[in-house]
């Protein structure tokens, strides 16, 4: 017998059904007929058993009911005894008649036979011959009674065994069922629970993309259809709202390799950041017939990921790239510079006597000078231009190079924001003041970042030299 298909396992001993009993494990139908009738054969105990595990038919899961099924066609088909004892009776009758016909034709035929030789024979012979037709016709009778009634008895007894090993069954059957019933009920039941009470949407597909089954978490947010009604229901229409799945979807490319696949994306229709995880799913002989489809929303890490991201880079009391935040966008432009040939410009600059300011007046106006002097940069240069603070009072500005926004343009226009900031009555009783050293960048000659704040640095340090 193919492995394949199962394992068949005849008769065995067991102490609390007898010692005949047939166990059953994955089999086919002719299989389980070839077991009911070793049963019958073989049995020799009051407690014939039949210990069914789990069957196989055809590749297939049959339930009780076909397995109940497959018994009663062997009753009717095979074991339907009470038929044929009938029929036996039957022709037992039939036989005997013909018997008397024939011992009548024989004694007719005898009496006939007698009537011509009376006359030569004595009386003792006429008697002889008279009993022994009468003795042919009585044995026949005898023992045509005799055969039919010992066929008659084997045919009642196996028909009596074989109805208890099917009765036996079919309750033992009738019982199982019963009990798996109620554990398949209950563990329904467990299982609904959890996957209804998951935020997740879950929904589980078809190899044609349509939504067999879903939680109720995905029934309320994607408004499904009454899915025992409607069975094309499309997952992209209800996910994506297009008429095919759209390019990159993670269920196709589940149903193209059949291993699971994920990512994460922002999606218009449902207007949420979402995580997309698809899982395949086999029959028993390793068939992909569908997946199961989990998509959970991650708006609000991705949001957390953006303010973490913006927190990581900026400086929290001005509002300003910080350090880390200069460099990482200073690479890009520098390779976008490089990339189109412009040039560009850095410039350095330093808050004048802020230690002093710090010592005079107190850490909170020197915090108010650093604010001031942000708004004043922020100010001057154009929203285009990476303005930061990467130190306690250094700032670097870097920006395009242009004709109308030349470095003399820029450090007149600066000093009129600060002139203005300190005129004004309502700012504190301090004067503010910056050194500042400007550097240009050439994609023809190029130098590093670091090259770049070195000089201008040096240009910064010379100019805050001059005003001592």
């Amino acid at each position: 017998m193919s492995k394949e298909i199962g394992e068949y396992h005849s008769i065995k001993e067991y102490p609390r059904f007898g010692k005949i009993s047939v166990d059953l494990g994955y089999i086919n139908e002719e299989q389980l007929k070839t077991a009911l009738d070793e049963q019958v054969k073989n049995n020799i105990s009051n407690k014939p058993h039949i210990n069914i595990g789990r069957i196989f038919l055809n590749k297939k899961w049959i339930t009780y009911e076909q397995i109940l099924e497959v018994l009663d066609k062997s009753r009717e088909k095979e074991h339907n005894v009470s038929a044929f004892i009938k029929a036996i009776k039957r022709d037992v009758r039939a036989l005997r008649l013909i018997i008397l016909l024939t011992a009548n034709v024989l004694v007719f035929i005898n009496l006939s036979f007698l009537s011509k030789i009376l006359n030569y024979l004595p009386p003792f012979s006429i008697a002889t011959i008279f009993f022994f037709v009468l003795g042919l016709i009585s044995i026949s009778f005898y023992l045509s009674k005799l055969i039919a009634n010992k066929s008659v008895e084997e045919l009642v007894g196996y028909d009596k065994s074989m109805n208890g090993i099917l009765n036996s069954l079919r309750q033992e059957i009738e019982e199982r069922k019963k009990i798996e019933d109620e554990i398949r009920f209950q563990s329904r039941q467990n299982w609904e629970g959890t996957f209804n009470s998951i935020n997740d949407l879950i929904t589980i597909h078809d190899l044609d993309f349509n939504i067999i089954n879903s939680n109720n978490a995905a029934k309320e947010r994607l408004q499904l259809p009454d899915l025992e009604v409607h069975k094309e229901i499309k997952c992209f229409k209800y996910f994506h709202g297009t008429d095919s799945p759209p390019e990159g979807c993670p269920c196709h490319k589940c149903f193209e390799t059949g291993a699971p696949a994920s990512f994460d994306m922002f999606e218009p229709y449902l207007d949420k950041y979402i995580e997309i995880r698809v899982i395949p799913r086999f029959s028993i002989d390793k068939q992909l017939i569908g997946l199961t489809h989990i998509v959970r929303d991650i708006t609000g890490r991705k949001e957390l990921e953006k303010k973490l991201y913006s927190l990581s880079i900026t400086d929290e009391l001005t509002g300003l790239y910080n350090r880390r935040g200069f460099l990482t966008l200073c690479e890009q432009q520098l390779k976008l510079a490089n990339r189109d040939n412009k040039k560009m410009f850095l410039m350095s600059a330093d808050i004048d006597s802020l230690k002093q300011i710090n010592d005079t007046v107190g850490h909170k106006i020197g915090d108010l000078a650093i604010i001031s002097i942000a708004d004043i940069l922020k100010e001057t240069f154009r929203e285009s231009d990476i303005v930061a603070r990467i130190g306690g009072d250094e700032f670097v500005i870097l920006g395009i190079d242009t004709p109308d926004t030349n470095i003399d343009t820029l450090a007149g226009r600066l000093r009129e924001n600060l002139n203005a900031h300190n005129s004004k009555e309502t700012e504190p009783l301090i004067q503010l003041s910056l050194s500042y050293g400007f550097t240009k960048y050439d994609p023809k000659h190029p130098y590093s970042i670091e090259e770049l704040l070195a000089k201008a640095d040096k240009l910064m340090y010379e100019e805050k030299h001059m005003k001592k």
